[in-house]
């Protein structure tokens, strides 16, 4: 499984309004022709897709994506700058919108609505972790790779500001995830940067942010690309035996 997560895209209805200094579609374009030259498997956009929350911002995302191969498996889910029930309407049946699970030969991919209405902060809530620990205990799929996706850090990074407006119900989700062997990563969005950190109690699960497409913020940790400010996604492979890989990408 071969996948390319884009995160924080930030599209307005406008296709010529700048934010934060730069053109969202523009960006998501070169963007996603960068998605191409890796043939994923799947297509994860990990919130905040239309920095206005407008009916044309999610029409001019459906209209950008369908330069994407029809064997590519397009999912989004919802950030804080999103509107959930505007992106069910609106995206058609080919963009699955969180929360939902992907299935493939050798790995699954849970992907999760953080999406809390008229907060900057994210929130699971119960019921959404409830359907979480039934799908992460499902005996059928014992023993195979599992990737947990969702907007919002999931634990505190060491900045002020970012763990200012985190996940508010971390310690829920974390407390779930700890004793699933299968797990290899919980990927993120929401901080405009590249962050790499362990789950706690478990060393080898990776949680990884993703850049934005749009811009950077300052970098609470170094980017190993010596390319902090520039656009960037991430890849994540799960081979035939279950191994798991990630690349933070780049691009001018």
């Amino acid at each position: 499984m071969r996948l390319i997560q884009l995160s924080d895209i930030h599209l307005t209805a406008s296709y010529t309004k700048l934010v934060r200094g730069s053109n969202p579609l523009k960006n998501f374009k070169l963007a996603l022709q960068e998605v191409i030259s890796y043939c994923p498997d799947i297509l994860l956009i990990t919130g905040d897709i239309c920095h206005d929350e407008s009916k044309g911002g999610y029409l001019q995302c459906q209209k950008a994506l369908e330069v994407i191969p029809n064997s590519v498996e397009l999912a989004v889910i919802a950030g804080n700058h999103d509107n959930p029930t505007l992106m069910k309407q609106i995206f058609d049946r080919r963009i699955i919108v969180g929360p939902s699970e992907l299935n493939y030969d050798n790995a699954r991919v849970l992907i999760l609505c953080s999406h809390f209405s008229n907060h900057d902060e994210g929130r699971l809530g119960v019921e959404q972790l409830d359907w979480l620990k039934e799908r992460v205990f499902d005996r059928r799929y014992r023993g195979k790779p599992l990737l947990i996706a969702l907007h919002h850090q999931p634990l505190k990074v060491g900045d002020k500001f970012w763990d200012s407006i985190g996940l508010i119900d971390s310690s829920q989700l974390i407390e779930i995830l700890k004793p699933i062997d299968e797990l290899k990563a919980v990927i993120f969005g929401h901080m405009h940067q590249h962050w790499r950190g362990e789950l706690p109690g478990r060393k080898d699960v990776q949680l990884l942010a993703s850049p934005s497409t749009l811009c950077s913020f300052p970098a609470i940790q170094p980017c190993p690309l010596g390319k902090p400010d520039t656009s960037g996604a991430r890849l994540i492979e799960i081979d035939k035996q279950g191994n798991f890989n990630q690349k933070l990408l780049r691009w001018e």
